[in-house]
């Protein structure tokens, strides 16, 4: 068996290990005000998933969930985390930590889960992601999706994104654009399209706190509360913001780090 990718990690602070994923398009560096707040009390151990950030980004990588999740525990076993840690997932990151604590239960002593793409199916996962985002739906698409990545580096360079996107430049530089064709359309095809989300959540064993924006989509919290039977060990927080509570509310993520297993 072929070892797994070392992927590029940031470690700041002292005391009892948080771990981060980064969501769909993004790095270890979305988590950046979480990180600096966390780093006061923790060890904070932010990760850049396969094929993003500076991460390793194999073009003949599946980048489905064994790709991340082989890496993400490689890396950590790498680092010498021994101690049950603390992990909080973002968007796409969120899936993957989901499905990392129901693996390695015993390595996780609890789970935050942010803006979470709670679908059911590979159809209601097409439709919420691509139907309803005309950005989505052209960037990911076989067809359109290099002009229009070539177009949005234009658009950022001329600074003429929305808000919430000229929020994520870093030194000049946007860490939305580190990643490749293979590993972006291969990451949602074989994670978000194809999570088991009713599954995951239905057989969790970890203490886990799922955080929903009520200006995000509407179908994450519809599903979450009407359509899937939750584990016992997770709770439901559902605040005010959109789809970026990370970086809009880090305040949120520091609370639940203090809430008792």
């Amino acid at each position: 068996m072929k070892e797994a990718p070392n992927l590029h990690t940031t470690i700041t602070g002292s005391g009892p290990t948080v771990v981060l994923l980064h969501g769909f398009l993004a790095s270890s560096k979305y988590w950046d005000k979480v990180a600096a707040l966390a780093a006061h009390n923790h060890t904070v151990i932010a990760i850049d998933l396969l094929g993003f950030g500076n991460s390793p980004k194999p073009r003949r990588s599946k980048y489905d969930y064994d790709a991340h999740i082989n890496s993400i525990n490689s890396t950590l076993k790498n680092l010498n985390i021994i101690e049950p840690f603390t992990l909080m997932g973002h968007s796409m990151g969120a899936l993957l930590a989901l499905r990392f604590a129901n693996l390695y239960e015993q390595r996780v002593n609890k789970l935050v889960l942010a803006n979470m793409p709670v679908m059911l199916g590979a159809k209601e996962a097409r439709y919420h992601t691509l139907r309803t985002n005309v950005i989505n739906r052209l960037g990911l698409s076989i067809v359109t999706h290099r002009f229009i990545w070539r177009l949005f580096r234009i658009l950022l360079r001329t600074r003429l994104l929305p808000t919430v996107l000229l929020d994520m430049l870093q030194d000049k530089k946007s860490y939305i654009f580190q990643h490749t064709a293979t590993s972006r359309l291969r990451s949602f095809r074989n994670v978000i399209v194809k999570a088991r989300i009713d599954a995951d959540l239905a057989i969790v064993n970890v203490s886990t706190t799922v955080i929903s924006g009520v200006s995000d989509k509407k179908i994450y919290i519809d599903n979450l509360m009407n359509n899937i039977t939750l584990s016992p060990k997770v709770a439901l927080q559902n605040v005010e913001g959109n789809h970026h509570l990370p970086r809009v509310n880090p305040g949120l993520f520091i609370d639940a780090l203090k809430t008792p297993i």
